[in-house]
């Protein structure tokens, strides 16, 4: 009876064990690379300083507003990745930028997804403009 009973726990956990193996696997293969980060996080910034740039623009001129977005959207797709810090865990990936000497994680990778910090935190960055933080280039 002793014997059967450890069969069964073996099997048990070489069970855990496959399925553990089996997850782990499988978000190596889904996390999502720098690319992935950069474009999620371009587009949430985008909205930011899009809604930052619209509260100081007169919106009489839809016209004006309209190019000044398409502006500004161009704008950011050229900066965001100077100010973009990419670490791959192997399971997951991390997106940070620097502030001074602090790291501010904006993104979290994980099973092909990519999850970002709250809008209110990209409203803080928009209003910052990116003055304060190192680029990538400058180490």
């Amino acid at each position: 009876m002793l014997a059967t009973m450890s069969k069964k726990k073996s099997s048990k956990i070489w069970l855990v064990a496959a399925i553990v193996a089996l997850l782990a696997v499988v978000l190596f293969y889904t996390c999502p690379s720098r690319e992935q980060h950069t474009e999620v996080l371009t587009e949430k910034i985008a909205v930011a300083v899009n809604h930052q740039f619209t509260r100081s623009v007169d919106d009489s001129n839809p016209f004006a507003s309209a190019i000044a977005g398409t502006f500004v959207n161009g704008l950011v797709k050229m900066i965001v990745p100077q100010y973009v810090y990419y670490d791959n865990y192997g399971l997951f990936s991390l997106c940070y930028m620097e502030e001074g000497e602090e790291k501010h994680v904006v993104s979290v990778g994980l099973a092909g997804r990519v999850f970002t910090a709250s809008e209110s935190r990209f409203d803080e960055l928009a209003e910052q403009n990116f003055s304060n933080f190192t680029r990538r280039d400058s180490e």
